[in-house]
């Protein structure tokens, strides 16, 4: 791609030089019909067609030249854009299995967590039961201290 970029700057730096030489021999053609010199006048013009022949040829090479620049540069995007479209589609198909894999996890956990419910309802109901003997136990506790305290006092 460098070097059909380079190639290019070369075509074009080339026509401008024939353009600058068409333009210096058109300037001496009209300074020989000026000067009415039939001989100078032949070569001016002789020149000029020479320098015009020498425009077209490197106007040709430059546009060659743009054409072939022109054509890697669409092939070069076009690749650019087919690897960018490859790789978004896979990480697009990624991201779904990643989607679905959550999915799965989520209705997995929830099959789960249906599963234990009983169990961990169970083992609330009998956390609240030991904490309600518990609580129970220490109020009757206190109640039998509090009473040989007294009973004691009395005695």
């Amino acid at each position: 791609m460098e070097k059909l970029k380079k190639d290019l700057q070369s075509a074009v730096d080339d026509l401008e030089i024939a353009e600058a030489l068409f333009n210096q021999a058109v300037v001496a053609a009209d300074q020989a019909r000026v000067m009415i010199s039939a001989t100078a006048t032949l070569k001016a013009r002789a020149e000029v067609e020479t320098a015009r022949e020498q425009i077209l040829e490197r106007a040709a090479t430059a546009e060659s030249a743009l054409e072939k620049y022109r054509e890697a540069s669409e092939l070069e995007y076009r690749n650019a854009m087919q690897v960018a479209t490859t790789r978004s589609r896979k990480l697009h198909e990624q991201r779904l299995e990643l989607e679905q894999a959550l999915a799965d996890l989520g209705r997995e956990i929830e099959a789960v967590n249906a599963a234990e419910a009983p169990a961990i309802a169970e083992a609330v109901s009998a956390e609240g039961w030991a904490t309600q003997t518990t609580q129970y136990a220490a109020v009757v506790t206190r109640r039998a201290v509090s009473l040989v305290h007294e009973t004691s006092a009395a005695a």
